[in-house]
Formats: C-alpha cells, structure tokens, sequence
C-alpha cells in the first residue's frame, strides 16, 4: 500500500514538474519575441526613410533659404528701379536684365522647392506605414502580454492545487521511504517510481529479464525492488 501511495506522488510530482517547464515555454513567448523581432526590423527600416526625408528637408530648406535671398535682391533692385535714384537710361535697363535673370532663378529656386516637396510626399506616406505597423506590434505586444499573465497565472494555481494533492498523498508515507524515492527521482530524471506491467518497466520501457523478472514478483509487496535497467523503483 506504501509503494502504491508513492506512485500517486509520482503523479503529482510529474504534473508539478511538467507545469512548472511550461511556465517558460509558453507560445505567448515565443509570440513576443517575433515581436520584438518584428519591431526593431520596422524601426531599422524606418530609420532609413526618416534619414531620406531629412535629406529631402534640408534640401527644400536650402531652396527655399536661395529663393529667399533672391527674392530680397530682386526687392533691392525694384526699389532702386522705381525710387528715382537711378535715372541713366543704361543702368535702368541693366537693372531691368538683372531682375529678369534673378526672377528666372527664384523660379529655378521655387521648382526645386516644389520637386523637393513632392518628393517628400511618398516619404511620408512610407514613415505614415511604419507608424501604424509599429502602432500594430504594440497593440499586439500588449494582447500577448495579457494572454501571457493570464496563462501563467492559470499554470501556477493549477501547480499549487498539484502541490497542496501531493502534501495529502506524502503525509501517510514513512519519511525514510519517501527519501529514497526522492532521491531516485533526482537520479532519474523526475521519475523515482513506475509500474511494472507484463515484465515490462513502465519508467525505461525495456523488459526485465525472465530470471529477474520472477525474482522480483518472489519478493514481499512492500520491498523495495528496482529494474536492473534504468534503477526505478518498482511497484508490482
């Protein structure tokens, strides 16, 4: 009766055992990972177009800081053109040459202005997507972190309900006997005591030989015999 109440310790143990490992190898880890993946694949990529359209910025910038300056020269020389001070008809009319070159290069000034802004236009659109794809891994960065907490809590109640079982299986077992079995248990993996079905160890799986077989079955119920493969206790 002893060695069979072990075995529903065993039990308990291996449910401990098998809820405790997958406390860390839940999916929801694996999920956050491809998340954090994900994420810092779109924020690399965004750097690069966010350094394209600063590049496109400072362009525009410097267009519109030239158009500016000749716009101000082109208001210098409108007011000398029309404030009488100049009044030689061959200066007027080189006034007149200058402020026709300087309006065709704020034009030249402003069409680059606007093919810098145009430019700009798909950039932005681009950096727009990465937002909202990033805006998407936080959203579900934050499901699987709540489903993550959720599963985790669920596996340590079901653990502790395991290890409240185990303390009312253990209690009716002399300590002795159940220091041995935790110390098979350490020695073989988890498992400190199995069946023996057919000759056959439930812990290996491997078959006791004929001779060891009926040397075991002669033995008292309550001794503690091992398989001679993986050295499990047994139970009869």
């Amino acid at each position: 009766m002893t060695l069979a109440q072990l075995l529903v310790v065993q039990v308990h143990d291996t449910a401990i055992d098998r809820l405790t490992h997958s406390l860390t190898t839940l999916p929801e880890f694996a999920a956050l990972t491809a998340l954090d993946d994900e994420q810092a694949y779109l924020v690399a990529e965004r750097a690069l177009v966010a350094e394209q359209r600063h590049q496109v910025e400072r362009e525009q910038k410097r267009h519109e800081d030239e158009a500016g300056l000749v716009t101000a020269r082109i208001d210098k020389e409108n007011l000398r053109l029309y404030d009488g001070s100049v009044a030689g008809h061959k200066e007027l009319t080189s006034i007149q040459d200058e402020l026709t070159t300087l309006n065709r290069r704020r034009a030249e000034f402003e069409d680059q202005v606007l093919e810098a802004m145009e430019a700009g236009e798909p950039l932005d659109a681009a950096l727009g997507e990465f937002d909202d794809k990033l805006a998407s891994v936080e959203t579900r960065r934050e499901q699987a972190t709540e489903s993550l907490a959720a599963s985790q809590a669920s596996i340590k109640a079901e653990i502790e309900s395991e290890q409240a079982q185990r303390v009312e299986a253990v209690a009716p077992i002399a300590p002795a006997l159940v220091e041995v079995y935790e110390q098979t248990r350490a020695d073989c993996g988890g498992v400190g005591i199995c069946k023996l079905i057919d000759k056959t160890c439930q812990g290996c799986h491997l078959s006791l030989p004929a001779v060891e077989y009926d040397r075991i079955r002669k033995e008292p119920d309550e001794t503690i015999v091992r398989c001679g493969e993986c050295n499990r206790i047994l139970v009869r």
